[in-house]
């Protein structure tokens, strides 16, 4: 009779034990499928696995697209091979790489996107797969450009009236040298 119930004790601790783990998983998984940001994951040689569904959303790619498949179709040739070789190393070393990347979405439109890219490891060390979470700075990047155009046209603009200001003194100069040479001949 005790070890019966030893082993029913043992068993429902393993039972718990097993139920909080996939509690923790399913809260993980959740906080995933919602987040505000888009993730992926891939294998080591850079293969789709998962991506959620912001993903979806902010490339117009599906599961059915993406999986399987390199995250090059994201790319719109703006960003240079170097880059990517990089990006690379870096994360094949064990390192997680931060940029900036314009891809393009699955319509053709190029848009602008906050990228952090981080290995996963195994128990025993080795890098596994990446996990790429992605945010669009699409908008960001507009109002800088048009800050940038704004701060030109303004530089411009100051350049213009120094330089009216200066004509300005100029003429004013000349003006006061021919009044006083008016002057000096009328007397």
């Amino acid at each position: 009779r005790d070890e019966i119930g030893a082993l029913a004790n043992g068993f429902n601790k393993m039972t718990n034990l097993l139920t909080k783990e996939i509690n923790e998983r399913k809260s993980l998984s959740c906080a995933v499928e919602q987040s505000p940001t888009s993730v992926m994951i891939t294998d080591y040689e850079g293969k789709t696995e998962y991506i959620n569904p912001k993903f979806t959303e902010l490339t117009g790619y599906t599961p059915a697209d993406t999986l399987g498949q390199n995250p090059r179709i994201l790319q719109s040739g703006e960003t240079s091979l170097e880059e990517y070789r990089e990006l690379w190393k870096t994360i094949k070393s064990g390192n997680e790489w931060r940029g900036e990347f314009c891809n393009r979405r699955k319509n053709g439109v190029l848009y602008w996107e906050y990228t952090s890219i981080s290995p996963v490891k195994n128990d025993a060390g080795d890098i596994t797969h990446f996990v790429t979470v992605n945010e669009d700075v699409t908008k960001r990047k507009q109002m800088e450009e048009m800050l940038r155009k704004s701060e030109k046209n303004a530089l411009n603009k100051m350049k213009e009236a120094t330089e009216a200001q200066k004509k300005a003194e100029i003429a004013n100069t000349t003006k006061s040298q021919f009044l006083a040479n008016m002057s000096h001949e009328i007397r």
